[in-house]
């Protein structure tokens, strides 16, 4: 395949990751000390976060069979310069061609067996040809491997997956992470992938260990070509982690926006993944890339920025706009209206402690069908985990898409670049009353007469009952379908179904109208009368 970084021996599989970013909070002023180690001031203590080690490899030049490629050089040397200049970074091994052989490699890694400890980081990014070869007849039986500078035809001369997950298993750091910009690389992580996680304070992520690896593919050929001369994955990876403009940016944020990024990009053919190294000592903690120097700035302290129309300290997140009469849109694959929700410091019903939520988007009607059926058509896949889409009075494009399996959702929202809500969320968006500051019983006040429902046969268009409506502006939260919601906290194997409907009941009933309403789910689960709605948290400026 001209152009990309494989020699392809056998057929390509691409699997789907989905995640959600944990950023941090507050600005921070970084400390070094004789020793190279990393600290500051986070959530009121001060915090060692130890030293920051890359290994950037990078080869071009290559004999017969490989092609010469044209962007490993750049893509190391751009990455070198953010991560010195921008997130602390300060001991650097590059190998580039003749030192990138299969020993130079392997060398180059297990020496950092000896050099570093339990404080410390590691990342190794490599930049070259990548390729499987069948043993069998399906991915299991597929071996993965690096083509180093000296590579021949004959796979002795590459460097395997498995010998990579061996030496990353013995390396001692707190957080190791591979970042494999090859064809194919998903096979380093063969056996599971990341799903989204609750977000957490940036110290209890870095207390636990980590060992994982980042793929610009899953088992599919990528490109060699992409912007400013890097390939596709290593431009929006450092593009990313350039215009961060938060404290922190933890991998998982990392690899959740850059995945967004290169599977979206116009004839995109890759989806990067994430995933712990197997065997290796992996506690889901996260690496966390520490910002020391902010976008454009000299100085050590990251910028705040205020943006209009939305709450001082906070900005809104890539793909989504704010129109000149004050509507927020987002942009990407799932054009769809959303609602800024402020945030609050509040009081649940039944509860004595009060609750601070930040501020995030939501979108202001359920995922209609036309909006599901555009995710299927790039998502052929998931098409089996969309049940009701050509049955009579469901099919409609206005209509709410029911039916659909927690899995579909979290795929559609991940597409999306999205999340599912989690109930907490849901619950907040559909009852609380920023004039008053109080939770409502039902989205459009405390009377349930006020809802103006009425028992339908076929689900209702989302905005069949313009009562259904919110104190913030969202609609259909009351009636219409359930909703699909993430538990909290997160059991990835269950979800939680919100909100009332009108739809398949005999009469209406007060009781499961009332916004606190809720039954849980199994994934496999594909009730007729839930949808479900995506939903962003805004981003710290």
């Amino acid at each position: 395949m001209s152009g990309a970084r494989m020699l392809a021996i056998g057929a390509a599989t691409a699997l789907l990751w989905s995640t959600a970013v944990a950023q941090a909070r507050g600005i921070v002023l970084a400390q070094r000390d004789q020793e190279g180690r990393l600290s500051a001031q986070v959530e009121g203590e001060r915090y060692t976060f130890g030293s920051y080690h890359a290994l950037l490899i990078s080869v071009q030049r290559y004999q017969r069979p490989f092609a010469e490629l044209k962007t490993p050089h750049r893509d190391t040397q751009r990455l070198q310069q953010v991560l010195r200049e921008h997130y602390g970074f300060s001991r650097f091994t590059v190998l580039q061609d003749q030192q990138a052989t299969r020993a130079g490699i392997l060398q180059a890694i297990g020496a950092y067996r000896s050099i570093l400890g339990d404080h410390d980081n590691l990342l190794i990014y490599f930049a070259g040809h990548g390729l499987k070869q069948d043993h069998g007849e399906n991915e299991e039986g597929a071996d993965y491997y690096w083509v180093p500078y000296d590579g021949t035809k004959e796979f002795p001369s590459w460097v395997a997956a498995v010998e990579l997950r061996s030496l990353l298993r013995n390396i001692r750091a707190r957080h190791t992470v591979l970042i494999s910009d090859s064809c194919f690389s998903g096979g380093l992580l063969r056996g599971g992938v990341l799903t989204a996680s609750a977000p957490k304070s940036v110290r209890s992520l870095h207390r636990k260990p980590s060992c994982q690896v980042f793929t610009s593919g899953g088992l599919e050929p990528v490109e060699d070509s992409g912007r400013d001369g890097c390939s596709l994955f290593a431009y929006h990876l450092t593009r990313r982690l350039e215009a961060n403009d938060n404290a922190f940016m933890t991998l998982r944020g990392l690899a959740h926006a850059v995945t967004g990024d290169v599977s979206g990009a116009l004839e995109s053919r890759q989806v990067p993944e994430l995933g712990p190294v197997r065997g290796a000592r992996h506690e889901y903690g996260d690496f966390v890339f520490f910002r020391v120097r902010a976008p454009g700035a000299r100085g050590a302290r990251p910028v705040r920025v205020r943006q209009e129309g939305v709450p001082v300290g906070w900005v809104l997140p890539p793909g989504v706009e704010r129109t000149p009469d004050g509507r927020f849109f987002s942009r990407g694959r799932d054009a769809a209206e959303m609602v800024l929700v402020e945030g609050a410091r509040y009081l649940p019903r039944g509860s004595r402690d009060l609750v601070k939520i930040d501020p995030f988007l939501i979108d202001r009607f359920e995922v209609t069908n036309a909006r599901l059926e555009a995710f299927l058509g790039a998502n052929p896949r998931d098409i089996e985990g969309a049940t009701a889409l050509h049955r009579d009075g469901f099919a409609g494009k206005d209509q709410p898409a029911v039916a659909v399996r927690l899995a579909l959702a979290r795929n559609f929202a991940t597409w999306a670049g999205k999340l599912l809500p989690d109930e907490r969320t849901w619950e907040f968006a559909a009852s609380y009353d920023p004039r008053r500051r109080v939770l409502r019983r039902y989205p459009w006040g405390d009377s349930f007469a006020a809802g103006g429902f009425r028992v339908v046969a076929h689900p209702p268009a989302v905005s069949a009952f313009p009562k259904d409506l919110s104190a913030l502006g969202v609609r259909g939260m009351g009636g219409g379908v359930r909703e699909l919601c993430e538990l909290s906290p997160r059991d990835p194997s269950k979800g939680v179904v919100r909100g009332g409907t009108q739809f398949l009941l005999i009469r209406l009933d007060r009781l499961e109208q009332d916004v606190t309403y809720r039954a849980e789910c199994q994934a496999g689960d594909a009730p007729t009368n839930v949808g479900f709605r995506c939903m962003l948290w805004l981003r710290r400026s």
